[in-house]
């Protein structure tokens, strides 16, 4: 007979709880928000709403379109299925393209920007120029059958991973709820250094990126193992995992959401997960945290120094959830990413050179400053004035499935209703062992109480009045 632990009693219970959550909730879950490819006309209930233009660049940022196409001549040496990954989108773009330029020939238009001296090859100039410049280039023809066939099986894996996601994040609430406490988000996007992993480039662009998924998969649960003895992830309740793909580069990483029963955090957790990474790894690791109140405040400063000594070799950066995921195409447009700090600065910064104005009349400058200062505002306002609900958390959800894609021949989505802390000094074996060090009182001859000796080493503690002391270490976790 299997004998019951608090733990594996405590995941039944919890086991149970998901599975009424998922059959209670099956019919109330959100479906995944589609708006933006409306023009499309890939979902069948958007036929006859109205829709917003389609601009190449808005959707690049919104969704990671990556398709995997077999290849057509296999390795015979290799049992391996092989791939070729593409980013979908741009074959929409293409074809968008290409039926511009036909229908500028059947009317009988001159390609734009060329006269008729140029070479006959003008179409495949003005190609290269859309190319350059297509990231402001908007949709003015709904693919045809065939693309928005490959276009619904992509949005279909995002629609199921939204669902599951949905699902599990009723569990983690109601795990919250038990605990009286508020249910926290903390998401990261885990990326190793390309440099480091050079070893694994060999083969194809796939092989590529199975390996080096397959290595962050690997690393994860040694990384959990660590954490799991440390005192402050006593409040983490569990995780989702999705193996994820950058759309230029194909170059795969890890986004976790972690699920915490506390709320007001700091970067503490962001950078002990970031330094753990980086000594399982023995490589430069780069973290992006998403925090849904703008950047979270720093630790104090000889906990940072701490850290520091420890890995400095690594890096944190906070992503804004509501662009978790912006694309890494060269031809975005170029707009540096701004702090919560860099946008607070330049408001103090104008509206010391409005104090400095002695000009009594508003001049044209004055009221462009104060648009400027009103627009700053509005986007400081939209970042910081976020709070962690449901709201904001299925929002930020549906923006992760957006981006979510199916990989041939690896597990990509996982999810753990557990995060149990263990406590490495309060497990059975632990209690076990003090026990047996604990003095036992033995009972005389005489039924009277003779001496007292430990039970563990009754002959050294017969002749030494040696105390048993608490191990150096006990006291403090291994954080």
């Amino acid at each position: 007979m299997i004998k019951k632990t608090p733990d594996s009693e405590e995941n039944a219970k919890w086991r149970d709880i998901k599975k009424q959550k998922d059959q209670s909730f099956a019919t109330g879950l959100s479906p995944l928000p589609l708006d933006e490819l409306r023009f499309f006309n890939v979902e069948p209930a958007d036929v006859g709403k109205r829709w917003n233009d389609v601009i190449f660049g808005d959707i690049a940022d919104a969704y990671t379109l990556i398709q995997f196409n077999k290849k057509s001549v296999q390795d015979s040496d290799s049992r391996e299925r092989d791939y070729e990954p593409a980013n979908f989108l741009l074959t929409l773009l293409r074809e968008n393209i290409r039926k511009e330029l036909n229908e500028k020939k059947a009317k009988g238009q001159p390609p734009q920007n060329f006269s008729t001296r140029q070479r006959a090859d003008n179409e495949v100039v003005l190609a290269r120029q859309y190319h350059h410049s297509y990231w402001r280039h908007k949709f003015s023809h709904p693919p045809e059958a065939e693309y928005r066939r490959e276009l619904k099986i992509l949005l279909n894996d995002k629609k199921k991973v939204f669902t599951s996601l949905q699902q599990h994040y009723c569990v983690m609430q109601e795990k919250a709820k038990v605990k009286k406490k508020k249910l926290t988000l903390l998401p990261l996007s885990i990326f190793l250094e390309r440099e480091e992993m050079e070893h694994l480039d060999a083969g194809s662009a796939y092989k590529r990126l199975k390996a080096r998924a397959a290595l962050l998969t690997r690393q994860f649960p040694k990384v959990l193992k660590i954490l799991r003895h440390r005192s402050p992830y006593v409040s983490f309740l569990g995780y989702s995992k999705l193996v994820m793909v950058t759309d230029t580069a194909f170059e795969p990483f890890l986004h976790v959401i972690f699920y915490l029963s506390e709320g007001d955090l700091n970067t503490w957790y962001a950078h002990d997960i970031s330094k753990t990474w980086g000594i399982i790894s023995g490589c430069r690791v780069k973290v992006h945290y998403y925090s849904f109140t703008g950047e979270l405040a720093e630790p104090p400063n000889h906990v940072m120094k701490k850290i520091a000594d420890t890995l400095p070799d690594y890096e944190l950066h906070y992503k804004d959830v509501l662009l978790p995921f912006s694309s890494e195409d060269p031809n975005r447009d170029e707009e540096a990413a701004i702090t919560i700090s860099e946008v607070k600065q330049k408001i103090v910064h104008l509206e010391e050179y409005l104090q400095n104005q002695q000009v009594k009349k508003k001049t044209n400058g004055q009221l462009r400053v104060h648009n400027q200062i009103k627009e700053l505002n509005k986007l400081l306002k939209s970042i910081t004035e976020r709070t962690e609900n449901k709201k904001n958390h299925l929002n930020y959800m549906a923006r992760v499935a957006k981006n979510y894609n199916a990989i041939p021949g690896i597990t990509t989505f996982t999810q753990a209703g557990s995060f149990t802390y263990d406590n490495q000094y309060s497990n059975e074996r632990y209690r076990a062992r003090k026990e047996r060090k604990q003095p036992k009182k033995i009972t005389g001859s005489n039924g009277g109480e003779d001496k007292v000796i430990s039970a563990d080493n009754r002959e050294h503690q017969a002749t030494s009045a040696e105390v048993w002391e608490i191990p150096e270490g006990i006291m403090n976790d291994d954080m």
